[in-house]
């Protein structure tokens, strides 16, 4: 989801929490937002790859990876505090973030 998108009471919890490692969910209404960050990186660059999201009878589980940047040429910079929000139709099942 795109940082424009997303609720203005979600933004200001990221802005919170990006600083450190974080996993948690956000519900509003019937969808379910799902936000992995990362915390302060040395440089610009990085980005997230989501390697599975998937559901079983009661769990639904995410798992992300943070891929650094490609050598010195790939770094910008200054820090960077990279996360990834994932918007899904919220099913009332406990998340899992592996």
């Amino acid at each position: 989801v795109k940082q424009e998108n997303l609720p203005a009471e979600l933004t200001a919890l990221i802005e919170e929490k990006k600083g450190k490692e974080f996993q948690m969910t956000y519900q509003e209404e019937d969808m379910l937002y799902l936000l992995q960050g990362y915390g302060i990186q040395s440089s610009g660059g990085y980005s997230i790859r989501v390697e599975k999201v998937s559901e079983n009878d009661t769990e639904l589980h995410v798992k992300t990876k943070l891929i650094g940047p490609e050598g010195k040429s790939g770094e910008t910079e200054g820090i960077s505090c990279p996360y990834l929000v994932i918007k899904v139709e919220n099913r009332h099942k406990k998340v899992v973030f592996d």
